[in-house]
């Protein structure tokens, strides 16, 4: 008797999910400045040489033309939209990218990003860190940091293990502005005790728009944005801690 079948098996890349998909189109030409788009957009229609196709769909062709990216300006700034579709395992998926067109009539302004390393800002460990001090380590005169313990027993901290900066749970809040027009903001956790789970960190322009935030998430906001603790546990998984951050501003 021959017991033998064929048995066909799909392997699907951990890669191949929606949000990398996202967040790799959003590398690509045009989409890397989707907030100050100026020139016609060429629309991907392959996921980095994996086979996996992309199509596209505007809601409004007048502005981006969700077939060729032909992008009309008008004299005014006017906000776009674009959905994606995506087949990952013979499992349709969708999901969006929105963004600006800037008006012939706006002048083309740069966009300035700063890239914060937690590590590099030259604490030792332990050292308690204020808004004062994380100000002048940034050294960005546009840029003004305010950390609060909030109703956490401990003061923000800088720990060699994670090499991040720990904001306790309790209530302890991280927020900055800036003199010009913020336009993006992320934030990325040391590995392990991230304090990731349900509600346990916040952003937003704040604490009442707050969301709940991922590994890495970005946060658009014009005037300055909060970030913190508002869990009461008293785990290590129920604090922050900030490896880094990037904030882009618009300069003059």
């Amino acid at each position: 008797i021959d017991y033998t079948r064929d048995i066909t098996v799909t392997l699907v890349s951990r890669a191949n999910t929606l949000a990398n998909i996202k967040a790799w189109i959003l590398t690509q030409p045009g989409f890397d400045n989707i907030n100050q788009v100026t020139e016609d957009l060429i629309l991907p229609t392959e996921y980095a040489d994996t086979g996996i196709a992309i199509s596209w769909m505007s809601y409004d062709d007048t502005i981006v033309d969700g077939e060729t990216g032909v992008v009309t300006r008008s004299d005014d700034n006017q906000e776009f939209i674009l959905d994606f579709y995506v087949s990952i395992a013979g499992e349709d998926k969708e999901d969006s990218v929105s963004g600006t067109v800037l008006g012939t009539a706006v002048p083309t302004t740069e966009e300035v990003k700063v890239d914060v390393d937690v590590a590099a800002l030259g604490y030792a460990n332990q050292d308690v860190v204020t808004g004062e001090d994380l100000t002048t380590k940034v050294g960005d005169a546009n840029l003004t940091f305010t950390i609060d313990q909030g109703g956490a027993s401990n003061a923000a901290a800088y720990y060699d293990s994670g090499e991040a900066i720990r904001l306790y749970q309790g209530g302890a809040t991280m927020s900055f502005t800036s003199t010009k027009v913020i336009v993006g903001f992320s934030v990325t956790f040391a590995s392990g005790n991230n304090g990731l789970d349900g509600e346990a960190v916040f952003a937003g322009a704040d604490a009442a728009s707050a969301v709940a935030v991922s590994e890495t998430n970005t946060f658009d906001e014009s005037e300055g944005i909060m970030f913190g603790q508002v869990k009461s546990g008293t785990e290590k998984n129920d604090r922050a801690y900030i490896a880094g951050f990037t904030i882009s501003y618009l300069a003059d």
